[in-house]
This record gives structure tokens, C-alpha cells and sequence, in this order.
């Protein structure tokens, strides 16, 4: 008779090859040559980084608009002038 299977370990040669970890393990390097391929030059990080400030910067701005204009069309009342 033959001997059963025996079941794989994890560190077997059989099994780091196959199965669902495996192709985990692959897709995790893949996606980490592909963010390395898109990673910007640190002087070019420093540059976006900057212009992500500066695009806040202008929507701050914009609300603070918005806001002084509400704030003015809110006004009630009549402005009278007492002798």
C-alpha cells in the first residue's frame, strides 16, 4: 500500500509555491514595484506638497468670502440719519 499524503507545511517547498498566499505575496511585490515606479523625485514631493498648501490656501479664501457676503446680505434694518 501507499503511504498517505502528507499534509504541507508552511515552510515546504510545494507550498510556497502554490495557493492563495502565494499569489498574494506576488501581487504585494507588484504593487510595490509600481508605487516605487511613481514615487516622485524628493524635490518634486517638496514642490507638490507646496501646491497642495497653496490650492488650500485659496479655498480658505474663497470660504472666507462666501462667509464676509452672507454675513453682509443678513443685515437687517435701515440706516437713519438723527439730527
Amino acid at each position: 500500500m501507499s503511504e498517505a499524503p502528507q499534509p504541507e507545511t508552511p515552510g515546504s517547498q510545494q507550498s510556497a509555491r502554490t495557493g492563495p498566499e502565494h499569489f498574494c505575496v506576488q501581487v504585494g511585490e507588484a504593487f510595490r514595484k509600481l508605487a516605487d515606479l511613481f514615487t516622485p523625485p524628493e524635490e518634486a514631493e517638496k514642490h507638490f506638497r507646496q501646491a497642495r498648501i497653496e490650492m488650500l490656501k485659496g479655498v480658505r479664501n474663497l470660504i472666507d468670502h462666501r462667509i464676509e457676503v452672507l454675513s453682509r446680505s443678513h443685515a437687517r434694518g435701515t440706516k437713519i440719519t438723527v439730527e
